[in-house]
Parts: C-alpha cells; structure tokens; sequence
C-alpha cells in the first residue's frame, strides 16, 4: 500500500501470491541459467515475509545451493525477535531494509504505516543481535526525501557494525505524472553523486565508478578458483556508487583513494587473461601476481590508520565470502561501506539498451524478466500477475466443481 511503490497491491485489485510449489519452480529456473547458474536470490513482494510459506522458501533456496539469500523488506516482521531467529536458522543472509530516512517523520509521504520509525529501529538491533547484515535502501525524491541522504550516509556509519550498505534508489515513476511534477520531483544519479559527495567529503567526478567496473574482478575470481562468476556487465547508466573504508573514529575515507582502482583492475584483466590462454591452470606465480597488485596500487598515506595490505585483501575476501571474517575473525577486517546509487527506469526515461544488459532479472510464473521491464517503462508485472491469479482461480473452481459432482 505504499503510494510510491511500483507493486501496488492496494490498486491492482488481487494479490499475486504463488505457491510454495511455483516458487521452487521459480528457483529453479534460476539455478538452470547458463553459463552461469543464478547464485544469489532476493525475496521481494509486496512484503515477503508475509507469505506463509516463507521461512520454508529461504530454506529451501539454501538447499537449492544459493549461496547468498537477501528480503527486500520494510522490517515490520523482523523486529519481532522470534521470527528473527528463525529467519536466520532458515538461512537468510542481509535484510535490503526500505529506509527511507531518519525518524518517523521521513515517512510520512512515502509509507502509510503509523510508527514504522520504532519497528526499523527493532528490527536492526535483531540483526545486531544475531549477526545479520542489513543494506539500507531509501526511495528518493526530489523536494520530499532528497534531505535524507546526508543522514542516511551518516546513520549507517553509526550502526556500521550491521549496516554493510547503502542502496540509494531515486523515484521510478510508473504512473501518470504531469511535466511540471515530473521536473519537481525528479531525482538522478547526478544529484545523487553531488549529495553524498556533500556528506561523505568524497567527489563524484573521481571517487564513484559505474557497476560494471567490478567485471574484472568477477573474472579474476573466476580464473583462480575455476568456478563461474557473474558478471555484472550492466549498462553504465544504471548503477554507480562506491565502497568506504570506514576508521575506527567514523571517519569515511572513499575506496578509490586508498587503492588505485583503474589500475587494479587493469591488472585483474592481465591476471585472468593470462590463466585463461594457459587452459585455466593456476601458477605460484599467479598468486604472487595478486599480491604484487595490491601492494603496488595500494596508497598507503591515504589509507586509514592501522590499515595495512593484509587487512585490506582480508577485507575484500569478506565482500566476496559471506565465509570469511565471520566471528571472531572478524576483528581481523576492516569495516567498510558501500555506497550506490540504482536509477529504476520508468515511461519518461526507457532505454532499450538499459534492458538489454540489465542483471538484475526477475523470475515469474511466466518466465523470467529484466527488472525494468518487468516494474517500469512498458512493464510486464499486471500482465504477469492477473495471468497467474486468474489461472490459479480457474483451477479452484475446477476442483470445487470436481468435488460437488463427487
């Protein structure tokens, strides 16, 4: 029922609601994708945990061999403890946390829920509590919740120990607008940059880098281990943010500064190439090689205090392996931040070449679907949705039908 939500439940007039059957079905697909099989999943709705079958799904998808399980939620469930546990016993990684800002009164023109304020509140000291991960993800509009950046950026660093990022997602408008609302209303990727710049002390024009820059690293991996990687080769227009280093103090110093990201990641390409043309096996001296990067781009004056080259590389195992630094090892990593920006498309904006390369897909009852296809632009969701519930009514009314002839 939120006003600026693309999954509008309240008017569409039925709930879309597959069976824990169809969802593995769903999974599946997913798992079946080649080159590479889907390894991360995100729940998303409506409100997920809402559904009743969803700690069997979280469960179920663990099995299934997704290695990272994320809810986009807006924490009203998870600020029970009960259901806490249990969702991470299920086997639930990262709560993507509608945050639209700081305080009840950030919500009012966004959410239609008295006191949410004291039910995200609750539901980050559960993850605190269990050591769940959460990443913030504020809708914003211009002249409504673009003043939250600022207290976003600096509430995350806060609460940096459960907090591991900040996915600002500015307005996607899917229904009718007027010009004039429209340009008032309007938030980009550019404002975007210039507000965080504003908080963080970082500058847009050298410190943020599109998504797909991180392809190398994906390939480096990949090479190394011999195990598939996604790539995240989406169009530049889509994403862009950036990581912190974030001290003991607070202080946010921009990943780009502390490491020579253009020339690291130039070398990610040679070090895979390299692997590659020799049949994919893996050399001492490849190893080296990866050493050697990091030492050789890293900036040690701009680092933050204490921070040396082994805690760095430590510190970005953990990015990639939810494995490493958990527990008492993490003590070991430094705490760091992403910061990112996703535009959504909508009528106003659609770029077909936005949709060709887009990674982040949808897995329906009716197939599977780019995201901005799906929710913005010419979407596809009411098609899908009102398909799907008109085809699991028809099957109860056969049933019925069945049972009165019995």
């Amino acid at each position: 029922r939120c006003p600026i939500c693309f999954a509008n439940a309240g008017t569409a007039g039925y709930v879309c609601e597959p069976s824990y059957e169809q969802i593995v079905k769903q999974l599946q697909t997913l798992r079946d994708l080649r080159p590479t099989p889907c390894s991360a999943i995100q729940f998303t709705g409506g409100e997920p945990t809402m559904h009743p079958d969803f700690l069997r799904i979280v469960s179920t998808a663990r099995d299934m061999g997704f290695s990272y399980i994320q809810i986009a939620t807006n924490g009203i469930t998870m600020a029970n403890p009960d259901f806490a546990d249990k969702a991470l016993a299920a086997g639930l990684h990262t709560l993507y946390l509608q945050f639209d800002g700081v305080g009840q009164e950030a919500y009012e023109s966004t959410r239609n829920y008295p006191g949410i304020w004291e039910k995200k509140l609750a539901a980050i000291e559960n993850c605190r509590r269990i050591g769940m991960k959460i990443c913030l993800v504020p809708t914003i509009v211009k002249g409504v919740t673009d003043n939250q950046v600022e207290k976003i950026f600096k509430f995350a660093i806060e609460n940096i120990d459960v907090v591991s990022g900040i996915s600002y997602q500015p307005v996607s408008f899917t229904g009718r607008i007027s010009s004039d609302d429209l340009s008032k209303m309007r938030y980009t990727l550019g404002d975007l940059a210039r507000d965080i710049g504003s908080a963080s002390g970082s500058d847009p024009l050298s410190d943020m880098y599109p998504l797909s820059i991180v392809v190398p690293l994906s390939q480096m991996i990949e090479a190394l281990t011999g195990q598939p990687k996604i790539r995240a080769s989406s169009h530049p227009d889509c994403a862009y943010g950036t990581y912190f280093l974030i001290s003991p103090e607070g202080k946010p110093y921009p990943f780009p500064r502390v490491i020579n990201v253009e020339g690291m990641f130039s070398d990610m390409n040679r070090i895979a190439g390299r692997i590659n043309n020799r049949g994919g096996r893996v050399t001492w001296l490849d190893r080296i090689r990866v050493l050697r990067m990091f030492k050789r781009h890293f900036r040690p004056e701009a680092a933050p205090p204490g921070l040396t080259v082994k805690r760095l590389i430590r510190s970005l195992q953990g990015m990639v392996d939810k494995k490493v630094g958990r527990g008492e090892s993490e003590k070991l990593n430094y705490k760091t931040l992403l910061c990112a920006g996703m535009h959504f498309q909508d009528r106003h904006n659609f770029d077909v070449e936005r949709a060709k390369r887009c990674v982040i897909l949808y897995s329906t009852p009716a197939g599977v679907f780019p995201f901005c296809t799906y929710n913005c632009g010419p979407e596809y969701r009411g098609i899908v949705e009102a398909g799907y519930v008109d085809q699991q009514n028809t099957a109860t009314v056969g049933v019925e039908e069945t049972s009165e002839i019995k």
